[in-house]
């Protein structure tokens, strides 16, 4: 497994041309950035989300965990879940629940989708549903 400690968050670029979707989504990487298992850090509107490669498909979720905000860009993705690298909770890559036994917070999931060869967020829904941030230093 790679070591994406030092991982660097890549800004979101495009917005999707037309539709009723309009600017509501925005490309952050291309398809073939995230391999299956893998975790890509990016920043949408100022917002640190990952984006993930869970059984062929790619979702975006929070970047913090829920439970004592470690970067989950160290975490591991198996079995259709998210672990955190610092205690080892878990969380649905499906609704974002956590494991048995850990009293915190759901994941945060955010629609994706892949039109072309460029993954897509809707930034209004990371903006209704803003994701943990970490604290900037003055």
């Amino acid at each position: 497994m790679e070591d994406r400690r030092n991982a660097e968050i890549r800004p979101a670029a495009e917005e999707l041309p037309g539709g009723d979707d309009g600017p509501n989504w925005v490309a952050v990487a291309g398809v073939d950035e995230i391999p299956e298992g893998g975790i890509c850090p990016i920043e949408l509107e100022g917002f640190e989300l990952l984006l993930i490669r869970n059984q062929g498909t790619v979702l975006a979720v929070q970047r913090l965990c829920p439970h004592d905000f470690a970067d989950l860009v160290k975490g591991e993705v198996r079995d259709c879940r998210l672990y955190c690298s610092r205690h080892s909770a878990s969380f649905s890559l499906v609704d974002g629940s956590v494991g048995g036994g850990w009293l915190v917070r759901d994941l945060k999931i955010y629609h994706a989708r892949q039109v072309h060869e460029q993954i897509w967020i809707d930034a209004a829904d990371v903006r209704a549903n803003p994701p943990t941030q970490r604290r900037r230093r003055a």
